[in-house]
């Protein structure tokens, strides 16, 4: 077989798996985020705590067994935009045999409680500076994912119906003549900038379908928050300078691509070339600092940790909507080659050490999705533009 033959059948045995499992994981989060670990959490001082963060980790199958599978409505989204790719890529009605099922799902597991359609994650989130988030608590990080899904079917009503909830329930954090920073959720007050970049995505996406111009001026006052927070050397902290607490300088390889992918995607309505000059030098500083012998991305440039499967894909996912498809095989080809666990159709949800239990929100959605984007665009059968405007 080519190797666009192998992509999809990969991506075909990934895709069945996931249907057998009806997109139910355990997550790495599970721990702390159940009754016990919140309690424990709340009570422990915060080195102490630092050790219950990592239990899940250190003994993944203990966790997997312990605590109930859910789905999240993250994964969902997931699935479904990259069956549509591939629907897209090959004409095969077999890759959307589930779509209405799951879209159906996704409506009735919206949050209605604020504007519009919303979701957040399958169960108590307990949040980095102790904000303790119902169930389905609306995320800033988690409907533009259920919304795209829906744009992607057309659904226009209630695609864009996640953008009202972005102007109307997040808080305005920081708020000047020209730059805006929102809230992670309606509970909390964090200065995230990755929050910035979904954000601002989404307003330009309803923007595009709407024409309200209200969308692209708040979206475009977000940009200027995230641009203003990139340091020199072309990567952003995950929390924003502005930020009393917690320490601001955290740089991790997920949260670039959030923030590439976000920016990006602006561009790609805008063509302000302050944002590719912004993206470009993010992705020097990712290739130059964040790269294990061009095959592999690791988590942090200045730390020994395990190599985390949604890493990788993620950057697979950016590089390809960058439009850098050489990178994107070669670092594609690499993860599946060191990710891949013998007699399985799923994937290692990290490595160096190797944890085999296949977490589906940290991970497999995110490797389905940018194997069948990378695929799709490939084929020639669709633009960056169908998939994200």
């Amino acid at each position: 077989m080519d190797y666009g033959e192998i992509m999809i059948s990969t991506i075909s045995n990934l895709k069945v798996w996931m249907d057998g499992t009806g997109l139910k994981s355990g997550d790495p989060f599970a721990l702390q985020c159940s009754d016990v670990g919140i309690r424990i959490a709340q009570l422990l001082p915060p080195r102490l705590r630092g050790a219950l963060y990592i239990m899940d980790r250190k003994f993944p199958t203990i966790a997997d067994k312990l605590f109930a599978h859910a789905v999240a409505p993250h994964s969902v989204a997931l699935y479904l935009q990259a069956t549509w790719l591939m629907y897209k890529a090959t004409g095969e009605p077999k890759w959307i045999n589930r779509r209405m099922n799951w879209s159906k799902w996704l409506v009735n597991h919206a949050n209605r409680e604020y504007n519009g359609y919303t979701w957040g994650i399958p169960f108590k989130w307990l949040m980095g500076t102790g904000v303790l988030a119902p169930e389905n608590t609306p995320m800033s990080t988690v409907t533009p994912y259920c919304s795209d899904a829906f744009y992607m079917f057309h659904e226009y009503q209630i695609a864009t119906s996640g953008a009202n909830f972005i102007l109307k329930n997040l808080k305005r954090v920081y708020d000047d003549d020209d730059k805006l920073c929102l809230s992670y959720s309606p509970l909390d007050g964090f200065m995230i900038v990755n929050v910035q970049a979904y954000c601002a995505a989404q307003l330009y996406r309803a923007y595009v379908h709407t024409g309200f111009p209200h969308y692209r001026i708040t979206a475009d006052r977000l940009i200027n928050f995230v641009l203003s927070e990139q340091n020199e050397d072309g990567s952003w902290y995950y929390w924003s300078k502005k930020a009393q607490s917690p320490v601001a300088s955290s740089i991790d390889s997920l949260h670039q691509c959030y923030i590439m992918q976000g920016l990006y995607r602006c561009y790609l309505v805008n063509k302000n070339p302050q944002i590719k000059e912004s993206v470009i030098s993010c992705m020097d500083y990712c290739n130059e600092n964040l790269m294990v012998d061009d095959v592999i991305i690791k988590k942090f440039p200045n730390q020994p940790h395990a190599r985390e499967l949604i890493d990788n894909a993620e950057m697979v996912s950016t590089k390809d909507l960058l439009g850098d498809y050489v990178g994107a095989r070669e670092l594609l080809t690499g993860v599946i080659d060191k990710f891949t666990i013998d007699n399985t159709p799923y994937f290692a949800s990290w490595i160096n050490p190797q944890n085999n239990i296949p977490y589906i929100r940290w991970g497999q959605s995110q490797l389905l999705y940018a194997m069948a984007q990378h695929v799709t665009l490939q084929s020639g059968k669709i633009t960056l533009q169908e998939i994200y405007l």
